[in-house]
């Protein structure tokens, strides 16, 4: 490495913009890698250390108060900082929640929460996942509706495992659903059956589950 690669006073300014200077041990076993990286941070802190060294000598010449600016700016720069790692958190969580990235927006515009489109429970989605069976007698079940009805029925482990183990060998074909009935609403789509004769019973069209599984009565 060229000793006249970093200067004094560039180190100086970079300082003053908030980078360290390395010592030369720690320059000399660095990888290319991380010397280009570093030289990034460093030109960028030796500018920021520019500019508050000129923004010194104009309130000096200035007879302004040198000291009592000069914290105003750390402040104010502090401040910043502060906004931007809030709004880079904001914006994280927006990415791993979508469905809610509106709300989010809306409340940091200050619109109260009251305004905000509620937020479903889990008896509204047994009750959409049930019209959508309703209106479709061959509607299959996403991954996330049998992941909704098993929760909401409070399925067992053990047997959510058997059934998709089931589900595998027999190709993923059929979509065993939990029986679920959502509260203060009547009992309509798909029943349970335990025997023959309940299955003789049932009228053409009718879906039923038998031993987890769902079918259709043709």
């Amino acid at each position: 490495m060229e000793d006249n690669k970093y200067s004094k006073f560039g180190n100086f300014l970079a300082r003053g913009g908030g980078q360290p200077t390395p010592t030369p041990e720690l320059l000399a076993t660095a990888t290319p890698e991380q010397l280009a990286f570093y030289d990034i941070q460093r030109k960028t802190a030796r500018n920021k250390g520019l500019g508050e060294m000129l923004l010194l000598m104009g309130d000096a010449f200035g007879g302004r108060d040198i000291s009592g600016r000069a914290a105003q700016r750390r402040t104010l720069l502090s401040q910043q900082q502060a906004k931007a790692k809030q709004q880079k958190l904001v914006e994280d969580w927006k990415l791993r929640n979508p469905d809610r990235a509106g709300d989010v927006d809306a409340l940091m515009a200050g619109i109260p929460e009251s305004f905000l489109t509620p937020k479903l429970t889990k008896s509204d989605y047994v009750v959409e996942i049930l019209g959508k069976m309703k209106s479709n007698p061959d509607y299959v079940l996403t991954p996330t509706d049998q992941r909704i009805l098993d929760t909401v029925a409070n399925t067992d482990p053990l047997k959510i495992m058997v059934r998709d183990v089931q589900n595998q060998m027999s190709g993923g074909v059929t979509t065993p659903v939990p029986t679920v009935t959502p509260p203060n609403t009547p009992t309509t789509g798909p029943v349970t059956i335990t025997s023959q004769a309940e299955y003789d019973a049932l009228p053409v069209g009718t879906q039923f589950f038998e031993n987890g599984t769902l079918y259709k009565k043709e």
